[in-house]
């Protein structure tokens, strides 16, 4: 049994969880007040503002921010996390000028060179730049994707994600 990491983040001594797209939290479920800090983004007020209440009156250190995953991607001061555990909505496309502060994220859009992109490939970008290590949930077509174009590049381009994202 894992204790509490010695790089600590926010919070000190609780591991720092991670999901970009926070939902009701389900995916947290086997989580530990004692153990983990509970960390993501969500674009539902009422959604977020429950799970707040619920996550905090059970123990729970929580960062839960209310927005977008893509205006998000506008904050300059962000935390790290130790684990991004994330389940992003499939294939909604975004489209703004926030996008574009992703390198390799997006393609032309309606903003320009880099504004448009699909949600997933949004998340996981977002949580390998914030996390330490990433468990993602997303479509089998995009994992293969994601991967075949990740074994393309030169190993100097892909070393900072060495062993750092697993698809689920």
């Amino acid at each position: 049994d894992a204790g509490p990491p010695e790089t600590s983040y926010g919070t000190r001594g609780l591991w720092q969880i991670f999901d970009g797209a926070f939902g009701s939290g389900r995916m947290f479920a086997p989580a530990d007040p004692s153990l983990h800090a509970l960390n993501g983004i969500e674009v539902d007020t009422a959604l977020a503002e429950q799970v707040i209440r619920t996550a905090t009156g059970v123990g729970f250190r929580s960062s839960l921010h209310i927005g977008s995953m893509v205006d998000f991607a506008a904050i300059e001061d962000r935390s790290k996390f130790h684990v991004g555990l994330i389940n992003p909505p499939f294939s909604i496309h975004f489209d703004s000028p926030h996008v574009s502060k992703w390198p390799d994220v997006g393609s032309f859009g309606k903003f320009g060179a880099g504004s448009s992109t699909m949600s997933q490939r949004l998340a996981v970008a977002q949580a390998l730049a914030w996390c330490e290590v990433v468990a993602a949930v997303v479509p089998r077509t995009y994992a293969d994707n994601y991967l075949a174009e990740y074994r393309s590049t030169s190993s100097r381009d892909r070393s900072h994600n060495q062993g750092r994202l697993r698809f689920v």
